[in-house]
């Protein structure tokens, strides 16, 4: 009977460690694709900072020619624009604010979130991705 408890004793051991070494190592694999999303985030973040200041500086070198054009223009004409350019500052400036927000919110849960959840978030920024590009698309003449 002392022989079968003892048994018993080692089994209930072993199964603790194994269960140790398969939650360390679960913890390990989960800890290294957090890691890996992350890093995969910030890049993107990364990318999509450099588009920006790429169409910010475009967007000054065809301001220079837009204000020699706009010298021929007349007063109403000018007004006109004035409130377009108005309005779609708006939109952009909401725009801007919404897109920093929403990867703010994504990155600082990032760590809270499994492999499935992330892989979903990265699908629906590269739909939002597409459809801030078709929109601004749309703008071009």
């Amino acid at each position: 009977m002392e022989d079968n408890i003892g048994k018993a004793i080692k089994k209930v051991l072993y199964t603790g460690v194994g269960l140790a070494a398969v939650a360390a190592n679960t913890t390990v694999k989960i800890v290294g694709t957090l890691e890996q999303k992350g890093e995969e985030a910030i890049q993107k973040s990364k990318e999509m900072t450099e588009d920006l200041k790429r169409k910010k500086a475009e967007a000054k070198s065809n301001l220079s020619s837009l204000m020699d054009s706009l010298e021929k223009l007349t007063k109403d004409e000018l007004e006109a624009i004035r409130e377009r350019l108005s309005s779609m500052e708006e939109t952009f400036d909401e725009a801007k604010d919404s897109v920093k927000m929403g990867v703010d919110e994504i990155l600082s849960s990032l760590e809270k979130l499994g492999k499935d959840e992330i892989t979903s978030i990265k699908t629906k920024i590269e739909e939002i991705r597409k459809e801030a590009f078709e929109v601004e698309d749309d703008t071009n003449p």
